[in-house]
């Protein structure tokens, strides 16, 4: 296996596991969890720039970031920040876990299937149509029982925003429009 389908894979299952968090804490201690989590995190990130070495935190490392990361951790602590943001912006749990399901399988559908993809998007070469519409598809499948027909643009919008150049992770990006988009809504 691929180390970026690997990392897709850990993409999946923390968007899976803060589903659960979510459905069994509440949340009140699921924000606080999330906090606390991404306060370690960015300690650990911290750390990690200061040229200490964490044996378990360089395996993963090792093991989940992509080599051109600017800094390691940070895609992981903006999923997290991701994840909070639309917590705190939301007030109904399913637009929460929509929003987790958009950024886990979705995203992990791009990756996976737009990888394999043979037609190059016009507007980003670097991205393709197949992984553009298996972003599209995935994540309307997976919010539509959610969210019905609000999943239909939720889930155009998050593919359009996966699939440009923006500058910005797309862990943070993805949540911050979805949240936008559905307080619209």
């Amino acid at each position: 296996m691929e180390k970026e389908e690997l990392r897709q894979f850990f993409h999946i299952f923390l968007g899976i596991a803060f589903i659960v968090l979510l459905l069994f804490l509440g949340r009140a201690l699921y924000n606080a969890l999330l906090f606390t989590t991404l306060l370690l995190g960015l300690i650990l990130i911290n750390l990690k720039s200061l040229g200490h070495s964490l044996s378990l935190i360089d395996r993963l490392i090792i093991a989940l970031e992509r080599k051109n990361a600017p800094l390691s951790g940070f895609g992981s602590a903006w999923y997290v920040v991701g994840a909070l943001l639309s917590s705190a912006y939301l007030s109904d749990v399913k637009e929460i876990v929509a929003i987790l399901l958009v950024l886990s399988i979705g995203d992990g559908l791009a990756t996976f299937i737009g990888r394999r993809g043979r037609h190059p998007l016009f507007y980003n070469k670097n991205k393709t149509w197949e992984g553009a519409l298996s972003f599209f598809a995935g994540s309307l499948i997976v919010t539509f029982p959610l969210l019905g027909m609000k999943a239909l643009p939720l889930s155009f919008l998050c593919a359009l925003v996966e699939s440009l150049d923006m500058g910005m992770d797309d862990n943070l990006l993805i949540p911050l429009v979805a949240s936008a988009l559905l307080v619209v809504l």
